[in-house]
């Protein structure tokens, strides 16, 4: 009788998932194949089935709640392992920080000679109740070595396991999210304090607001049930369920951010800035943690319009930082963040330091990505080998407009084009004629900053004037704030062209900035 049980709960199982099958396959290949090349098809039916198939979250319990019954804390082949404290774990294979501890000492060295502190923040271990300590690598192990290395170069480091008590699992559910690689608002919320205290207290750097923003009851504090990354992926019935606190201030705000690359500005208070409005969607399955911030942006800046006198902050992070830097910008006048991960090639961070004073740099991160990220801090034009001036255009470039004005005269920008404008805005052309192609890149140089041109638009023009249809990608732009001008009295620009093969600069082509 055991037996014939145990035979029929197999077949009621196999057809079950037989059923699931049929209904998710024929949907899927009604739908990708009537208009998907064939190179295509795999993963189209990928992304169809993530977000289409039929009973997803139901399977995940059921899968979850097997692993439950039969005592089992991995998920997957030993990539997902749930620790002593009921926290997930993360299992990743080791990997190299020196790209970060580069960039880290590179950038230490170029705030050095502008007189702005650096602070890098060391989160907690993730994986103190984990019994593979030590044996595996996983998200949220800490780098000891690395650490080591950052304080031998001088680097200031806040360790924030130093500062609070998390001597149990129940403490470490209150810092970690079980269910989800990043930290709890609880912990966020902490740890700006923390790295406001120690900004003031080493760097004396002064935060006006400290009294309003770090005192909980000036704050709106809402739970919200939640499923984080890692818990999707066995349901409620494994992990169990986090709880997301969302919160707003109490106290009245206006912000205004600005996220260059998409064109986005939106000014406001509290929650029509520094929230992605997530609330009004209703919906549990929302991934709360972006909810603040601009994930995936490589850059934005908050502006805090009620404190004008507040400090101006520059964070180098990834998404663990999120919520810190909502908590930081309500306390500062400006706060800038930089996420490496998304640069793709372009500098930034050096563009950033350039066109604005901080009075303190702080680094963030908390996933192996930010720490295999080297982010360049300065450009490295020091370093190529210097050639001559070239014969063509004026030295191998030319300015055509000027704050939308044609430029007649090369090397003279007469300061009149400039005045009614609050940027000094160029375009034009730039080519490597030795080579007889493009640049590799264009820079200009204005008082002690460098910018990166935005440069390889299309100019048919020059194509057809020099005859050569190499030159097609050579125009390019560039904005200079009128303020950095007039504050620093930029008598001249230089512009600095390197070689098409990036082994050399030439000689800089001067514009005189002429009353």
């Amino acid at each position: 009788m055991k037996k014939s049980y145990c035979v029929l709960s197999v077949l009621l199982f196999s057809l079950v998932l037989a059923v699931a099958f049929f209904l998710n396959i024929v949907p899927v290949v009604k739908q990708v194949v009537a208009g998907t090349p064939s190179e295509g098809i795999r993963v189209q039916i990928e992304s169809y089935l993530a977000e289409n198939i039929y009973g997803k979250k139901a399977f995940t319990e059921v899968y979850g709640m097997t692993h439950q019954l039969l005592a089992l804390d991995v998920l997957g082949p030993f990539e997902y392992v749930r620790d002593d404290a009921g926290i997930m774990q993360y299992i990743e294979p080791a990997f190299d920080p020196a790209p970060f501890l580069d960039s880290m000492k590179e950038l230490k060295c170029v705030l050095n000679q502008k007189g702005i502190p650096l602070l890098f923040v060391e989160l907690p271990d993730r994986g103190k109740y984990f019994d593979f300590r030590g044996v595996l690598h996983y998200s949220g192990e800490p780098l000891p070595e690395a650490t080591e290395a950052l304080e031998s170069s001088g680097i200031g480091i806040l360790k924030i396991a130093d500062q609070i008590e998390l001597d149990s699992p129940g403490t470490y559910r209150e810092y970690f999210f079980p269910t989800d690689s990043h930290l709890t608002t609880k912990a966020d919320y902490c740890n700006a304090k923390l790295i406001t205290d120690h900004l003031s207290k080493v760097y004396s750097v002064p935060f006006p607001m400290s009294d309003v923003v770090y005192n909980p009851a000036n704050w709106e504090w809402n739970q919200q049930e939640w499923l984080g990354g890692f818990g999707r992926l066995g349901g409620r019935s494994f992990s169990g369920a986090d709880i997301f606190t969302t919160f707003l201030p109490n106290f009245e705000t206006q912000m205004q951010l600005t996220v260059p690359e998409t064109g986005i500005v939106k000014m406001g208070d509290f929650y029509e800035v520094m929230t992605d409005g997530y609330e009004a969607l209703g919906s549990q399955d929302a991934y709360w943690v972006t909810n603040y911030g601009q994930w995936p942006q490589p850059v934005y800046t908050y502006q805090n319009l009620f404190l004008e006198e507040g400090p101006r902050l520059l964070v180098i992070c990834d998404s663990f930082a999120l919520r810190t830097n909502t908590f930081l910008a309500m306390n500062a006048s400006v706060l800038t963040v930089l996420d490496p991960r998304y640069f793709n090639g372009k500098d930034y961070l050096a563009e950033y330091l350039s066109m604005d004073f901080y009075d303190a740099v702080i680094v963030l991160g908390g996933g192996s990505g930010f720490y295999k990220c080297h982010f360049v801090s300065d450009f490295g034009l020091d370093k190529l080998k210097a050639k001559g001036g070239q014969a063509e255009g004026y030295s191998g470039m030319n300015i055509n407009f000027c704050n939308n004005v044609w430029l007649h005269d090369q090397g003279v920008i007469p300061s009149i084009l400039i005045e009614g404008s609050n940027e000094l805005s160029l375009s034009g052309w730039a080519a490597d004629f030795s080579a007889e192609k493009p640049l590799s890149a264009l820079y200009v140089k204005a008082g002690g900053m460098i910018l990166k041109c935005d440069y390889g638009a299309p100019r048919g023009d020059i194509v057809s004037y020099f005859n050569n249809q190499d030159f097609l990608n050579t125009g390019f732009s560039v904005k200079i704030p009128k303020e950095f001008l007039l504050t620093q009295n930029v008598a001249e620009i230089q512009f600095i062209e390197i070689s098409a093969d990036g082994t050399y600069r030439f000689e800089p082509v001067s514009y005189t900035i002429q009353s």
